[in-house]
């Protein structure tokens, strides 16, 4: 949940969350991503980097753009939407 507090104004909402570990999993092992990468021209990064990102569940914003279009060739997803988890009620 995130606050926001505007004069006069007091909001929360709950940011969107995504299965970036799926993805992650989705486009294989990390040498598999790593031979995507460098096949698509973009610059590999150290295993460990990789690892880090699978145990944190999470994506450095920068990289986001790139996986997303790695997995809508590949045909793993049709659209980012695939990857949203649903709000919990």
């Amino acid at each position: 949940m995130t606050n926001v507090k505007a004069p006069g104004v007091y909001r929360t909402y709950a940011t969107p969350q995504w299965r970036f570990y799926d993805l992650l999993k989705m486009l294989g092992k990390t040498q598999d991503i790593n031979a995507l990468l460098e096949q698509h021209g973009y610059p590999v990064p150290p295993p460990t980097t990789i690892q880090g990102w699978r145990t944190r569940r999470k994506l450095p914003a920068d990289w986001v753009p790139v996986f997303l279009q790695l997995a809508l060739d590949a045909g793993f997803i049709k659209s980012i939407n695939d990857l949203r988890l649903e709000p919990s009620p």
